[in-house]
């Protein structure tokens, strides 16, 4: 297989079987034109891995080429390849040195619109946002169910005073 390198702005062909990148190296194209591997401007390397229908299902970010020594996300989009619409229904994020990962995982209606977003820690859920929508589409928070509900509580009116104080005056 044969993919794209960018070098300073000049499309180059690489053999990605070599998998020896110079410094100068910024940019790896997959052939469908997706970018696999770049290069940051603090010297990290972001690579991405697909799905036979282009979709990442692994980001990670390392100090070298293919590591995910500093931060790894995985995306589902369905249980089977049947069920895949393109949604993603579930998200881990993997961080060196946090021994449980967080799983987030997103659920949708009949329409493809957002229901449900829940994070889980080592059994333990996070927080969890349920989606409304009225009849025109519009997507509404079910207050039942707001994840920084108590943070609002707390902290809502302060908020409100900075708000006022910053914007309004």
């Amino acid at each position: 297989m044969r993919s794209r390198q960018i070098e300073d702005a000049e499309a180059v062909l690489v053999d990605a079987s070599a998998n020896s990148l110079t410094k100068s190296t910024i940019i790896t194209l997959f052939a469908a034109g997706a970018v696999t591997v770049m290069r940051l401007g603090n010297w990290k390397w972001e690579n991405t891995a697909f799905n036979s229908r282009m979709q990442p299902t692994q980001i990670g970010l390392g100090n070298g080429v293919k590591s995910q020594n500093l931060l790894k996300l995985e995306y589902e989009y369905g249980a089977t390849a049947s069920v895949n619409n393109g949604n993603v229904t579930k998200q881990t994020i993997i961080v060196p040195g946090v021994a449980q990962p967080f799983v987030q995982t997103y659920a949708y209606d009949e329409l493809n619109r957002i229901t449900n977003a829940e994070e889980i820690k080592n059994a333990v859920q996070q927080w969890e946002q349920t989606f409304t929508y009225d009849r025109f589409g519009n997507r509404k928070f079910d207050q039942a169910k707001r994840p920084f509900a108590v943070f609002d509580k707390a902290f809502g009116s302060f908020w409100l005073r900075v708000y006022l104080c910053n914007f309004v005056a």
